[in-house]
């Protein structure tokens, strides 16, 4: 990136108008052509430099607004927040739609995450946090047959993992990775099962109490290889069946 990136001011073509305003504010303000707690120009300054009326200037700002980027404060002008990990995530997650593909590459990239995490918080848990990562086992093996809350305990035991690292960014990501995932969970325990799950974790939590980051990373890896496989398999399978059949586009 270079050292004094110079703002956008492209001419919007003459169709969705405002969503093309909010790509260009959005580049400016990633590449820190805006940087953090400066002011941006006003709607008058972007209407001449975007050549764009108010009514397209307006919901963009509206929505990174709303998105905690930026901030609008009457009668001053609008700033650029301070930008971290977890609002840049958050101008990407409301454009992800979750399918089956969109599930398993999710999937993908955590067994690479939470490998590395389990490693690391194998060395780094406190007593504490492996406790917690416990109780959450516990409430898991309570909740069997009940699809909803097993699988919100499932989802705290790997963020207790990411906690467990003492890393910032490791958690943030987790954390917007679980959000991402929450609501398609039920689904993911309804075709993986309880029992490995509940197997999984309690050698993964053996493995960080017995501080063996190599068996805790390796059993990581192998808990969510499972679950992508079978994924894989009742994707393959619904696709199959009569009536079912979706494209891919």
């Amino acid at each position: 990136m270079p050292d004094n990136p110079q703002p956008i001011y492209i001419k919007i073509p003459r169709r969705n108008l405002s969503d093309e305003v909010y790509a260009q504010v959005k580049a400016n303000i990633i590449s820190r052509a805006w940087k953090p707690g400066s002011k941006i120009p006003s709607e008058n300054e972007m209407m001449q430099l975007f050549g764009v009326s108010r009514v397209s200037i307006r919901p963009a700002i509206q929505r990174l607004a709303g998105m905690g980027v930026l901030d609008v404060r009457r009668g001053d002008g609008t700033y650029v927040t301070e930008l971290g990990a977890t609002h840049l995530m958050g101008m990407l997650l409301p454009f992800l739609t979750i399918g089956d593909t969109e599930i398993i590459d999710v999937l993908e990239f955590r067994s690479i995450l939470e490998t590395e995490s389990a490693r690391l918080a194998a060395k780094m848990a406190l007593p504490a946090q492996i406790r917690n990562l416990r109780d959450c086992i516990g409430k898991m093996k309570a909740a069997e047959g009940d699809y909803d809350t097993f699988s919100r305990h499932d989802l705290e035991f790997h963020l207790g993992i990411a906690e467990a690292t003492g890393n910032s960014l490791i958690i943030k990501v987790n954390k917007m990775l679980h959000d991402l995932l929450d609501y398609a969970m039920r689904e993911v325990v309804a075709i993986t099962g309880f029992e490995d799950g509940i197997s999984y974790h309690t050698r993964i939590a053996d493995a960080l109490e017995m501080r063996d980051a190599e068996k805790a990373a390796a059993e990581m890896r192998g808990h969510i290889e499972t679950i992508i496989q079978k994924f894989i398999a009742h994707a393959e399978a619904k696709a199959n069946q009569p009536g079912e059949r979706r494209t891919t586009e």
